[in-house]
């Protein structure tokens, strides 16, 4: 299968590039304070809602055309579509312009030079993304896999170097992620310089590039407004220092998030290709190995979530209930992604979707008012978790009533409450250490595992596929 084939590749250079990354995070929890760290993800934040303004969707245009018989040209597509990405970083450059100084006053900064570093990164960041969709939508997978792990690798040569040898460690964590951003900026040129003609821009094609975008725009700073807004609300209610405990299980549920964001590059431009071909089938393995995966491995870093805090630090210990509580949330966030596509393949059916999450947006953006003043960051955790949940039957409905196909709300239904169950045990049982507990656990996290692949995933052909490629690396060497 090649879905399988290309999402093992995918997930295989995933695994290298978000495990250098995630070997620093112990490292952050015992030399960057929780206040600093707060500061940090705040203004994290801050690059998100840049980078929404800059990039303007424009990725997922690419997604969207790239099957489109119109954009057969690449060169079209590319021309057309970097043009579209000029207009929105002066857009995006004129807007900063005139509230930097207000965004500095809201956040308290004591150094403009923070909020400045994280424009610059924003802007330099808009460019490898359409490249990576460009690798993937062409199957080249194997080389975006390559670039993610050199990426990662630098930033986190430089993210090391800089904070053991800098005093200022916000500033640090800051330049690391420029030089992040620097290296894939130079990756992409090359593909732009090839591909970018003059000749090939098109009104038209412009036109109805930044309709499409413009469609799914909303979406994506809704889906912002669900995922961020606990932290505005913890850093103004809370203050840094409940931020940064925060923020760290943020940071290591960025592990799943990651993990569910690779399958969902490779899957997103397949469940496209299977809809412009009209094969179900494709469709439905695609469906039934993404829910499978997604859903075992949450399954198994909430089962094993006592080990992963052996190595956090002490100030951060408290961000342990964090991390099993939006780890959930990654998981029902990965059934969305599922979901989704369909809906954003077809145009009249993404204003559903940007309508949906416009709407979570608000109710979480309320939710978090209330609780958090009472409740804290286990209140905000759990504000998430819900907003994300409450989003599902409505994005289910219209995606059904886009392109009729088994989406197995059931086995999500089920997986999320054994998830749920599970979740609570290990809250109830935070401290429970014993070496018995943890063989009991992986037996538990074995069967399940193992009964989850055999119903959703053909096993015969996964082990086929694997014993190939497997083979072929052998022929290799």
């Amino acid at each position: 299968m090649k879905a399988i084939k290309n999402t093992g590749v995918l997930l295989f250079s995933e695994f290298i590039s978000k495990g250098i990354a995630f070997l620093l995070i112990p490292f952050y929890s015992f030399v960057i304070e929780p206040e600093d760290f707060g500061l940090i993800a705040i203004l994290q934040l801050f690059f998100t809602i840049f980078f929404l303004v800059i990039s303007y969707s424009l990725s997922s245009t690419f997604d969207k055309f790239f099957f489109d018989e119109k954009y057969q040209s690449l060169q079209t597509l590319f021309s057309n579509l970097f043009l579209l990405q000029i207009f929105a970083i002066l857009i995006g450059s004129l807007i900063y312009l005139l509230f930097d100084s207000s965004i500095v006053t809201l956040l308290d900064l004591e150094n403009k030079e923070y909020l400045d570093w994280i424009f610059y990164t924003a802007v330099i960041a808009v460019f490898f993304p359409l490249v990576n969709s460009f690798l993937i939508c062409s199957g080249q997978v194997k080389k975006a896999g390559l670039f993610s792990i050199l990426i990662s690798i630098i930033r986190s040569v430089m993210a090391l170097l800089l904070v053991l040898n800098m005093e200022d460690k916000v500033l640090a964590i800051l330049l690391a992620g420029f030089a992040e951003q620097i290296v894939g900026f130079l990756i992409a040129v090359p593909y732009y310089y090839k591909h970018l003609r003059l000749n090939k821009i098109s009104k038209t094609l412009i036109a109805e590039s930044a309709l499409y975008a413009s469609l799914f725009f909303p979406t994506s700073c809704s889906t912002f407004i669900v995922k961020f807004s606990d932290r505005f609300m913890i850093q103004y209610m809370l203050g840094y220092q409940s931020l940064g405990i925060y923020s760290m299980g943020t940071k290591l549920v960025n592990i799943p998030g990651q993990f569910i964001s690779t399958v969902n590059k490779n899957f997103m431009p397949q469940i496209y290709q299977g809809i412009s071909k009209g094969d179900n089938r494709l469709i439905n393995q695609l469906v039934r190995l993404f829910l499978a995966v997604i859903f075992i491995f949450i399954f198994g870093l909430i089962i094993f979530s006592t080990e992963i805090f052996y190595v956090i630090g002490t100030n951060y210990k408290d961000s342990y209930n964090i991390f099993i509580i939006l780890s959930l949330c990654a998981y029902i966030n990965g059934y969305n992604l599922i979901l989704q596509p369909v809906m954003t393949y077809f145009n009249k059916y993404v204003k559903y979707k940007s309508m949906i999450w416009v709407t979570v947006g608000i109710v979480n953006l309320i939710l978090n008012i209330l609780v958090i003043p009472d409740y804290g960051i286990l209140g905000a955790a759990g504000v998430t978790t819900f907003s994300y949940l409450i989003s599902i039957p409505f994005s289910y409905y219209y995606s059904k009533k886009a392109y009729k196909e088994n989406y197995y709300i059931k086995w999500f239904s089920f997986s999320c409450l054994l998830l749920i169950v599970l979740s609570i045990f290990m809250i109830l049982n935070e401290y429970e250490e014993s070496l018995l507990s943890f063989f009991v656990r992986v037996i538990i996290f074995t069967t399940v595992g193992l009964i989850f692949m055999k119903k959703l995933v053909s096993l015969k052909a996964l082990k086929a596929k694997t014993m190939l490629f497997s083979k072929k690396l052998l022929k290799k060497k």
